[in-house]
């Protein structure tokens, strides 16, 4: 039995039979803009945008993924009988869903983009999950209806459930989202219309939308605005045409305050809802249509779906409509149909320069170690310009690394790399942990993905962090006054070294250290450091930050008796040398300035 076609609610709920059997009426002329995929799964439930630049969706006994040009592949769930709910994109590359089967059987799935499928049992095989979202802590939450706790599920599996309060509990959840402000955020159905908001400690905050209400509030989602929109049934569910009031589209702010905004026709209500890529929120409704509605509450358009005069019906699910790779949103239908609807945005997607994944200190090709700073060069990498990691980028987060920032993300060989630095001509990522051999790297942004390019993994290949200063390479390093390597004539935080002096020089790439996570600090051994033809041990390196390393040397007394020069240096793990000559523009050596 569908969760969306037909809901069987737990016994807390009431027991309460929910039926979408809804009558949708009318053709509007603007319905050509509409196209409709037939496709063999049916009770269709959810559709979320892949990081493959496909949809997937879910339905009874199967997940689906279709191209942006409808063609369509079915992957038929491992365990027999059982039928999929909610589905989005996780942080890892793989889409999550909700697996269920009459009572008997619950679990999570997850499944690659080429059809690999695991399988996570809930602890209780009533509890009937619902909807999922990817969370702001780099794990999936989801709702479990038959039990009414909200559960989260890591990346590896690992599985925590939350009660509801006590006041909410015989009234349950319909749809969740991850909000701006690091929470989940949630809507309240049965017999109540209320937004929750969560903190991923398990922490709620109630607030009500309208009281003496039979039905509320359904699809929810993080809207352009940094706010939350919502679909309000106003009191609705199946009642005849023309003996209800128009349903609402909701905005709740962060910190709690509600706007509604009445639908035009009578006796509709909105279901589903998702922010576009045209800057407004779409949503699905009781009447066949699919509406727009921009951020200042005016309702836009509302079109009728193709199949309307044939019965056709709209998911009223709380993932029943997405934002897709082509600009487009896409929606199902769950009686088996696929609906696409233009946008009039038409996204150019990113672009990696063949050849540049490179080494993020030495911008040389390849190089690329997991733990330490890897780049890609390229176009449209990014919405936002110059954009580094801030402290809102890790809330929510514990001790892991945000693996997207404003609207980028990174994989390398399937795996999400954290983000540090994003520019529509640059992004700086971390190598994920495990990578070896060839590294494929993929850039998604907002959900358009790029080509994939190529580049050598390594173990060990060190680099010096420069500091570029009129197209001189000068190596990243402090001086224990706190002075940095560099001359003096151009600012007075730079001076020359010394013989003698103490140096702090900022490396990457020396081995391979975890990723993903704030580190805790470790050594290095053999490290050795050249300046001119001078080699010598360093005094100290180590792992000091996300993939940044230090090393730790004095400059030797040689150059006491040798000239004032801007001097080459290199480092050196366990014979394995950084490179002479780094991909600068123009290319060139990484010195330090010598002043006897």
């Amino acid at each position: 039995m569908s969760l969306i076609v037909r809901i069987l609610a737990a016994p807390s709920l009431r027991g309460r039979l929910l039926s979408a059997l809804f009558l949708l009426i009318g053709i509007a002329p603007l319905s050509a803009q509409i196209t409709e995929y037939p496709v063999s799964v049916y009770a269709l439930s959810g559709i979320a945008a892949g990081p493959d630049g496909a949809m997937w969706f879910s339905g009874n006994g199967h997940i689906g993924r279709i191209t942006t040009g409808g063609v369509v592949t079915s992957y038929q769930l491992p365990t027999s009988n059982a039928g999929s709910a909610g589905i989005t994109a996780g942080p890892d590359g793989a889409m999550w869903f909700t697996e269920y089967s009459n009572g008997s059987l619950a679990k999570i799935g997850r499944i690659t983009t080429s059809g690999v499928f695991t399988e996570y049992a809930l602890p209780n095989p009533a509890s009937a999950p619902t909807a999922i979202a990817a969370g702001p802590d780099g794990a999936l939450w989801f709702i479990e209806s038959g039990t009414t706790n909200i559960g989260r599920i890591t990346t590896s599996g690992t599985i925590t459930e939350f009660p509801l309060p006590t006041s909410d509990v015989n009234n349950g959840v319909f749809g969740i989202t991850a909000g701006p402000d690091g929470n989940l955020w949630f809507t309240s159905f049965y017999d109540t219309d209320k937004i929750l908001r969560m903190t991923t400690s398990g922490v709620f905050t109630t607030y009500t939308v309208s009281t003496a209400v039979s039905y509320g509030s359904y699809g929810i989602t993080a809207g352009p605005d940094g706010a939350m929109w919502f679909a309000d049934s106003a009191g609705n569910l199946g009642f005849s045409p023309g003996s209800i009031a128009a349903g609402k589209i909701g905005r709740i702010t962060t910190s709690g305050t509600i706007t509604e905004y009445p639908l035009p026709q009578a006796s509709d209500y909105p279901l589903a809802i998702a922010a576009g890529p045209d800057g407004a929120l779409w949503f699905t409704d009781y009447l066949g249509q699919i509406g727009r509605v921009t951020t200042s509450g005016t309702v836009t358009s509302e079109v009728a779906t193709p199949t309307n005069t044939a019965n056709g019906d709209l998911g009223y699910g709380p993932g029943s409509i997405a934002a897709g790779p082509d600009g487009a949103m896409w929606f199902i239908e769950p009686a088996g149909t696929i609906g696409r609807i233009p946008t009039g945005v038409t996204p150019t997607p990113p672009t990696i320069l063949s050849g540049s994944v490179a080494n993020g200190a030495t911008y040389v090709a390849g190089g690329l170690v997991p733990g330490s700073w890897a780049q890609a060069k390229g176009s449209n990498l990014a919405t936002v310009t110059n954009y580094i990691w801030q402290s809102s980028d890790f809330a929510g987060l514990g001790n892991n690394l945000p693996t997207k920032l404003q609207g980028t993300s990174v994989t390398v060989n399937g795996l999400p790399a954290a983000v540090y630095y994003v520019d529509p001509a640059q992004v700086n990522f971390q190598v994920p942990t495990g990578i070896s051999g060839t590294a494929s790297v993929q850039v998604t942004v907002n959900s358009v993905t790029s080509n994939v390019v190529t580049g050598a993994s390594s173990s060990t290949s060190p680099g010096i962090f420069p500091v570029i200063v009129n197209g001189i390479n000068y190596a990243g390093g402090v001086f224990t006054d706190g002075k940095y390597i560099g001359d003096p004539s151009v600012s007075s935080a730079f001076r020359n070294a010394t013989p003698g002096d103490a140096v702090q020089l900022f490396t990457t790439g020396l081995t391979t250290t975890p990723a993903g996570v704030l580190i805790t600090s470790q050594g290095v051994s053999g490290v050795t450091v050249t300046i001119g033809t001078i080699t010598f041990p360093a005094d100290f390196a180590g792992l000091v930050t996300v993939g940044e390393f230090q090393v730790n040397f004095t400059v030797p007394q040689q150059f006491a008796s040798m000239p004032a020069a801007s001097y080459p240096i290199t480092i050196s793990v366990n014979g394995v040398s950084s490179p002479a000559t780094i991909n600068s523009a123009p290319p060139g050596q990484v010195v330090i300035p010598i002043q006897p």
